[in-house]
């Protein structure tokens, strides 16, 4: 028997009497233990037992649920800690565990109504529904899963075992396809692996909706690098021009354009504007941070401004302003 038609036997077992329910699905459980689909049997029954608790019941376990995810963001830390030290054997010891408990954890799972995900940030949410315009109820899962993949992906980068960290960094972007730095990693990965036309491909169209100006600094990086891969300097170029505007300390970036203008001839100076956007055009990316975006954090800061929420409009501003850098954005935000 297929998964779903499983599950469609087991549901059919099912009374009005909640205590005999809940052992009925425990002792499923168990049957299928040895089954190919097991844990998703699992999953799906122990969501159906979760649903079935006692309120006494149902406050321990979110008690109990609460504590165990203040000891995950912990641990998130210290493996975060051990990355950026470079020691990634002690980082994938601690994300290994993360992982295997993220992979067993029988809630927050999609169905034919929901579909769960694990943003960092609200406007990536707001972004999501705009762009993907999904079909089902987006819900936002208790639990850091998009992070926990992540990190696991980072280490595994760092110990060059790219093959493995790909699978992970896929598994992070389900959780949470709109988070740049996600699709930067995986970005990264497609590098070491030398698949540069799917590097540019996802590299433009992570440019329709980044927002953070690090972020987008490293999208045109990653286009300078395709650029001159394949022996096109003044493209590259001009991508490296625009990596600058937006964080114009990249040593990376600076060093590449001494590099093309030593080996090519072409330096920044050579390109006006109008060739910079004419590349642009010809390669389709946007030229700069997209204009939808910023509309829609702007209208979002001044619509919660207006509802008195505060922090959002604090936030949304925030996001506009590092770009728009408008004196009446600045003193609104002041006197949040």
């Amino acid at each position: 028997m297929t998964f779903e038609e499983i599950m469609e036997q087991i549901k059919k077992g099912l009374t009005s009497d909640k205590e005999r329910d809940f052992s009925y699905l425990r002792e499923q459980i168990k049957k299928y233990e040895h089954s190919e689909y097991s844990k998703a049997i699992s999953r799906e029954c122990s969501k159906m037992m979760y649903e079935m608790l006692p309120k006494e019941a149902l406050e321990i376990f979110e008690s109990t649920m609460r504590k165990n995810l203040e000891a995950v963001y912990g641990e998130l830390q210290k493996a975060d800690q051990l990355i950026k030290a470079k020691e990634y054997e002690k980082a994938l010891e601690i994300t290994a565990e993360l992982v295997k408990k993220a992979d067993d954890l029988p809630m927050f799972r999609d169905d034919t109504q929901t579909a769960y995900y694990s943003f960092w940030e609200l406007f990536e949410e707001i972004l999501y529904k705009q762009i993907y315009k999904p079909t089902k109820e987006i819900k936002r899962a208790d639990y850091p899963f998009s992070t926990i993949y992540y990190l696991h992906g980072c280490a595994l980068h760092g110990l060059e075992r790219y093959e493995e960290e790909e699978k992970y960094l896929e598994a992070a972007r389900k959780w949470n396809p709109i988070n740049s730095k996600i699709v930067l990693q995986y970005t990264e990965n497609l590098k070491e692996r030398g698949k540069l036309e799917e590097l540019f491909v996802i590299t433009k169209d992570l440019l329709m909706y980044t927002f953070h100006k690090d972020d987008l600094a490293r999208c045109y990086r990653n286009l300078g690098y395709y650029f001159f891969e394949n022996e096109k300097y003044k493209e590259a170029v001009a991508a490296y021009i625009l990596s600058l505007k937006y964080d114009n300390d990249s040593e990376d970036a600076i060093s590449d354009l001494y590099h093309i203008r030593t080996e090519a001839g072409i330096a920044a100076e050579d390109l006006k504007d109008e060739d910079i956007l004419a590349i642009a055009k010809e390669y389709v990316f946007i030229p700069g941070v997209s204009k939808e975006v910023l509309q829609m954090a702007y209208g979002i800061g001044n619509r919660s401004l207006e509802n008195g929420q505060k922090v959002a409009a604090k936030y949304f501003l925030g996001i506009a302003n590092q770009y728009l850098q408008d004196t009446e954005i600045e003193k609104k935000i002041s006197e949040l």
